[in-house]
């Protein structure tokens, strides 16, 4: 009641609010599976996806927050994830 399914957690979605969208960040082919370290990279510099998504809610506040550090730490964060 409530909880996530552990095979959908992460995977994306409309916000509660209905106004935005969470994306997909699971390893899957359908999330983040096929971005290059490069475009993870890029993602959390200019909130901009492969698939030209702009990031927007929640996720734009991330990104306005990650796109201030310098490049060399957003490049360990694309690393990690």
């Amino acid at each position: 009641m409530g909880n996530i399914m552990k095979d959908q957690r992460y995977a994306g979605g409309t916000n509660p609010q209905g106004d935005g969208y969470f994306p997909n960040i699971t390893p899957d082919e359908t999330g983040i599976g096929f971005w290059s370290v490069a475009s993870i990279s890029n993602y959390l510099h200019c909130g901009i996806s492969p698939i030209g998504r702009a990031s927007d809610g929640d996720m734009a506040e991330v990104v306005k927050n990650t796109s201030r550090l310098p490049l060399s730490d957003i490049q360990a964060m694309a690393v990690y994830l």
